[in-house]
């Protein structure tokens, strides 16, 4: 069945530094690779000759595919693109063949032969947000390691970066003054942005380069496959991660549904279940239910083109389906608060079980989801077996492992709240970390104590 995409791409306005016309005067090394626009043959020709090694990339438009250009010792040219490798003989026609190739604006940048992990490219993200008050701040800091083939994209925290390549530590605190002091110089040119995402490659010699800034930049924290990857880098929370897949095609989507059976779809930046689907294969047809609705298709190509019109442009998940445990049918599962304390500690300051309505197969307090202790969930749900007192340090553990991870990358996050199911077999299951989640339900509670607690650590 052929692949069909849906749109995944948001446009971004891009600033790329140019190292020899516009020098920043900073400490500690950091450097800024030359770069000019790609339009007139003499300033490229000009470019060319000054480098051996270099690219050419879409200023805007990242799904425009990269060049890079190597010239040998006989004064060839190899470009190297997604499309394999291209020789020519004089910088001639390797600029009718660029020119030919090129339809939108592009920069012509100096290449750096940048560090890599695992042989696969990174680059450290840095984001800076300006405050009411005027002063510039850093709320996210992480790396970004690329895919290659079929391999997913990492995310990893700054200090595991800096350890594995055997960066020291205190490199990080010039970087931090160093980056505000480029987002200052960013808001003399363009004062009307109030944030920016910073781009940084490490090179051979573990010098320091700025690569790129980006105005508009979403954050790690708002995306859930981005945190589903941020959490995926531990070993031991891989073991609670129900498989995610980015539906960036057809293919993944009868992929994972031959693998699971039943899978759920949700959007990227979905909120209180909105828009989240169950398809699941049934003998003779295709079973998808939304909310209360349940609609049947008897063929891949009925059921996707109805999934079409509900999806439209959004960007959705693939995610495998957790037979979760269930009061009287319906599906449960629990939500559990972590906040920082005074001290900057991750506590555990409240959780409760959510019991789906009637036909519903989401456990949102949007859609009239029952409320009820855990303790009280568990006695009434087909998971008496467990041992109450282990099951509650299992959770506990899991959402302070969990909080640790994602506040290493986003720094002044002082809330996670976390939905996690508890299957028939009594295993526990990260389903979706919220980074502004929704406390209402434990004003529904008997006891207000861990309402009032979650308030009070609201506040500090």
């Amino acid at each position: 069945m052929s692949s069909k995409p849906f749109k995944t791409n948001r446009k971004r306005k891009v600033v790329h530094f140019n190292g020899k016309r516009n020098h920043f005067s900073l400490s500690s090394g950091i450097s800024f690779p030359e770069s000019i626009k790609f339009t007139k043959r003499e300033a490229f020709f000009r470019f060319l000759s000054n480098y051996e090694n270099i690219l050419l990339k879409p200023t805007s438009n990242h799904s425009s595919p990269t060049f890079q250009v190597l010239k040998d010792e006989k004064g060839s040219y190899k470009v190297l693109t997604s499309e394999g490798s291209f020789l020519f003989a004089n910088k001639e026609g390797l600029f009718t063949f660029l020119t030919s190739k090129i339809k939108t604006s592009y920069l012509i940048q100096q290449h750096i032969p940048f560090l890599q992990l695992k042989n696969r490219p990174f680059s450290l993200k840095i984001k800076v947000e300006k405050r009411p008050e005027g002063n510039w701040e850093i709320t996210e800091k992480y790396v970004k390691v690329k895919s290659i083939s079929q391999q997913e994209t990492d995310i990893l925290s700054v200090k595991e970066t800096f350890s594995l390549l055997n960066l020291p530590l205190e490199t990080l605190i010039s970087l931090d003054e160093n980056i505000l002091k480029v987002v200052k110089k960013l808001e003399r040119k363009a004062p009307r942005y109030p944030m920016w995402e910073i781009s940084i490659g490490i090179d051979e010699q573990k010098k320091l380069w700025v690569t790129k800034a980006n105005s508009k930049p979403l954050y790690i924290k708002e995306q859930k496959q981005n945190v589903y990857t941020v959490l995926k880098s531990d070993e031991s929370l891989q073991l609670v991660l129900p498989q995610t897949n980015v539906m960036n095609s057809e293919e993944v989507l009868w992929n994972m549904l031959d693998e699971h059976k039943t899978i759920i779809l949700k959007p990227v930046f979905g909120r209180s279940g909105s828009g989240v689907i169950k398809v699941s294969v049934q003998p003779l047809s295709y079973l998808i239910q939304y909310r209360n609705e349940n609609k049947q298709f008897l063929t891949k190509k009925e059921a996707f083109t109805f999934l079409q019109t509900m999806i439209e442009n959004q960007t959705y998940l693939v995610q495998q389906y957790i037979d979760l445990a269930t009061i009287e049918g319906r599906p449960l599962d629990l939500r559990i608060i972590v906040q920082r304390n005074e001290h900057s500690e991750w506590i555990v300051t409240g959780k409760y079980a959510k019991v789906a309505s009637l036909g519903y197969f989401t456990t949102n307090l949007a859609t009239d989801a029952d409320v009820l202790s855990i303790e009280e969930a568990v006695e009434k749900s087909g998971l008496g077996h467990l041992n109450i007192t282990k099951l509650l340090q299992d959770l506990d553990s899991i959402a302070l492992k969990t909080a640790g991870k994602l506040g290493d990358i986003s720094l002044h996050q002082r809330i996670w709240g976390l939905d996690v199911g508890i299957d028939q077999k009594g295993r526990i299951f990260i389903i979706e970390v919220n980074s502004r989640p929704g406390t209402k339900g434990f004003r529904k509670l008997k006891n207000l104590d861990m309402y009032k607690t979650i308030r009070r650590y609201k506040k500090l």
